[in-house]
């Protein structure tokens, strides 16, 4: 089944880990891909995205909840790794009721407070699966993620980037002080990205689309966390870094 070429100390997904998440044959073929992380004990955090809302939405987030039990308690969660605050958010908003949007919002107001008050924590990611913001042909900003969850993370002086996925390729913008990360290469049709005056956002990555396949590497250094982009173009067998920049920690 493969190896893992290094070992992580855990491994973030940020949606659409099936195309269709009430289908039994597609969660077997991710329990098939995720052999070597399951035999390399590496710890799994998750995002949930649309596609694993689709079919019948009560068999889809029972299959996503059996392999991945904090999804069982809440879909929005927090953990901690050294001195990084991890928020996981779900940005299906048309899958859930008025009051459980709203009770996410409250929480993820809390929380960023919490964390930015907590002496021990020097920098915050927040993980979604609908990105803000971003240049793609095939989808657009998400204003419902905008309106509930960008004003509290860019008011929030340890948040260091939002990194979301949904769009097919990698963005990196820095949009008024704030890093916002898309990075929905995992597979799937890659996207054209709208380019030139046509662009809704300045993207720091100039390469033309649509892009590599990619997963970012993230590692804390000192007083900072060091993001390397891993890319690997259609048909080749070796990943290749496409980007690489130092965000500092508060």
């Amino acid at each position: 089944m493969g190896v893992i070429p290094f070992q992580p100390d855990f491994l973030i997904m940020n949606g659409d880990l099936v195309s269709d998440g009430s289908s039994q044959s597609e969660w077997v073929r991710f329990d098939q891909l995720m052999t070597p992380v399951r035999n390399a004990a590496i710890p799994v955090l998750v995002a949930l995205g649309n596609h694993d809302y689709w079919g019948d939405n009560r068999k889809a987030l029972e299959k996503s909840e059996i392999r991945f039990p904090q999804l069982g308690q809440k879909h929005w969660y927090e953990r901690t790794y050294g001195n990084l605050g991890l928020v996981f958010l779900d940005s299906n908003k048309s899958e859930m009721s008025v009051s459980q949007w709203n009770e996410q919002i409250s929480w993820f107001n809390s929380q960023m407070s919490q964390l930015q008050a907590d002496s021990a924590i020097k920098g915050v990611f927040v993980f979604t699966h609908h990105p803000p913001y971003t240049n793609s042909t095939t989808t657009g900003d998400e204003t419902d993620v905008q309106d509930a969850f960008v004003g509290t993370f860019s008011a929030t002086e340890k948040a260091i980037a939002l990194i979301s996925g949904h769009a097919h390729t990698y963005e990196h913008f820095n949009i008024r002080g704030k890093t916002f990360i898309v990075s929905g290469g995992g597979g799937g049709p890659r996207v054209k990205l709208l380019e030139g005056a046509q662009r809704r956002h300045e993207d720091l990555f100039s390469e033309a689309s649509p892009r590599p396949f990619n997963y970012l590497k993230i590692a804390p250094v000192s007083g900072a966390v060091r993001i390397t982009v891993m890319g690997l173009d259609k048909g080749a067998s070796d990943f290749h870094v496409i980007d690489e920049f130092i965000l500092p920690m508060r």
